[in-house]
């Protein structure tokens, strides 16, 4: 005669195994292709850069020297940090404009000029740096954020 187990007993019933193995699939796949977020991403980058060039970078970028006004002022181009002819400006903060960097494809998303003169304003002999892009912390939370619903969102959200 088998003996009666004395103790608790525990049991266990799985259910819904096969369905949570699909949920972590998809939320894999989404993970792994963030296009569909991708514009989302880029307002906020473009944002972003908008907030930097009217702050000057909250205040870190150098204020230009009263001579390099002057010289703006007689060539007829403008006479904020980094827009003479705005071109570089517009690249980085309007959607579309001429000279932006966008990349959206499955594994990469990237954002920012292609203008060629943009390498000086990190920093010459003869001129401080001004580094154009630059992502606030509250602009990567908002990043986080867009991506975080975009991966856990359910298929039928």
């Amino acid at each position: 005669m088998a003996k009666k187990p004395t103790g608790p007993s525990v049991e266990f019933e799985v259910r819904g195994s096969r369905q949570a193995a699909l949920d972590l699939r998809e939320l894999g796949l989404r993970a792994r292709d963030v296009r569909p977020v991708g514009r989302a991403l880029q307002l906020i980058f473009l944002h972003g850069e908008q907030r930097r060039f009217a702050t000057r970078a909250g205040g870190e970028w150098p204020e230009l020297a009263d001579s390099t006004v002057q010289n703006k002022l007689r060539q007829g181009q403008r006479t904020e940090v980094l827009r003479a002819s705005d071109a570089l400006y517009r690249s980085l903060t309007q959607m579309g404009a001429s000279g932006q960097l966008k990349v959206i494809r499955q594994g990469e998303i990237r954002f920012g000029t292609t203008i060629d003169y943009a390498h000086f304003a990190l920093g010459t002999v003869h001129e401080p740096a001004r580094p154009p892009i630059g992502l606030r912390a509250v602009d990567m939370r908002a990043m986080t954020t867009v991506l975080s619903k975009h991966i856990t969102r359910k298929r039928s959200e």
